[in-house]
């Protein structure tokens, strides 16, 4: 795996797209839904929501792009939107992502390919099954990834992502683990957009090409939570869990060309600034009623919605 592309394409019945340059999040089909950029599918990484309310470019996009797919350790699938743990957007279903609790090895991976593309990753042990806690184990690592494509197009992608991602698990007292988890991710590119099929039918452009160029954009995604997981001694799960983004999106595209601006060109921008707080809280347990195994979940959860601003200009 070397991208969220790959990741997503882990889900059964679910395939990808990606247009106008790498650093939008992907088009979404699945179960056959066309669920643009998130709109009918949940996705999550460690219970933290990665669908975005009211977004600029669509309601519930999801950008998974800064996740690391060497970080990454299971892969959970629901479907449909018959479960009340997920939200609005579990219409197609709902995708959970878990990221390693600790990792076996130092890893340091990096690649070259066709079209100026780089990939370098790291991945590092900092606590490894060492004691903080009397007997109690604890674990930490922290994941690095760079990313730089010109791709195949005849105007160069330029495209560049960063991510960084950490996380600790200890155990305190008994039954009681304690994680923690911090990230960050950056990207920009250019793109060629959307292209007449008239024009590469006359010969004006190949279908490499471009009528306008100047499309592209810079995103950039801040993450932080922290998970108390509590055992009790009659079998039952206590979770809670704060939860912090900060985000930021600019996307200019073009998709008149000079329809409506015969000088400047159509291009709009469209901008989206926010920051998530939130909080989860659940209580689990397995029983059974008769012969018949029943399991029962409780729970709260957003703590805030949140704060955001977008606007579309030309």
């Amino acid at each position: 795996m070397n991208n969220s592309q790959e990741l997503m394409q882990l889900v059964p019945g679910l395939f990808v797209a990606q247009h106008a340059g790498g650093g939008k999040a992907e088009q979404i089909f699945f179960r056959g839904f066309d669920i643009d950029h998130g709109t009918d599918l949940q996705i999550s990484v460690d219970g933290l929501p990665v669908n975005m309310v009211s977004h600029a470019h669509g309601q519930g996009y999801a950008d998974l792009h800064f996740t690391i797919p060497e970080t990454m350790d299971k892969l959970l699938v629901h479907k449909g939107p018959y479960d009340a743990r997920f939200g609005d957007f579990a219409t197609s279903g709902t995708v959970e992502f878990l990221t390693r609790n600790s990792i076996d090895r130092n890893e340091i991976k990096a690649e070259y390919g066709m079209f100026n593309t780089v990939r370098a990753v790291g991945l590092f042990n900092l606590l490894d099954k060492k004691h903080l806690f009397g007997n109690r184990k604890e674990n930490a690592y922290i994941a690095a990834e760079y990313v730089f494509t010109d791709a195949y197009f005849q105007s160069k992608q330029d495209f560049g992502r960063f991510n960084i991602f950490g996380k600790y698990n200890g155990q305190i007292g008994e039954r009681t683990l304690l994680t923690l988890s911090a990230s960050t991710f950056s990207a920009a590119w250019n793109a060629s957009g959307q292209v007449p099929e008239r024009a590469i039918a006359s010969g004006r452009i190949d279908r490499f090409g471009a009528i306008d160029d100047n499309e592209g954009g810079e995103t950039s995604r801040t993450n932080a939570y922290s998970t108390l997981s509590t055992g009790l001694r009659n079998g039952g799960l206590i979770k809670n869990q704060l939860y912090f983004v900060k985000y930021d999106f600019n996307l200019y595209s073009n998709f008149t060309f000079f329809a409506a601006d015969s000088v400047n060109g159509d291009m709009i921008a469209q901008t989206d600034d926010r920051t998530i707080m939130g909080y989860t809280g659940s209580y689990g347990r397995n029983t059974s009623v008769g012969s018949l195994p029943f399991r029962f979940n409780t729970g709260i959860g957003p703590l805030r919605p949140s704060r955001h601003q977008f606007e579309e200009r030309r």
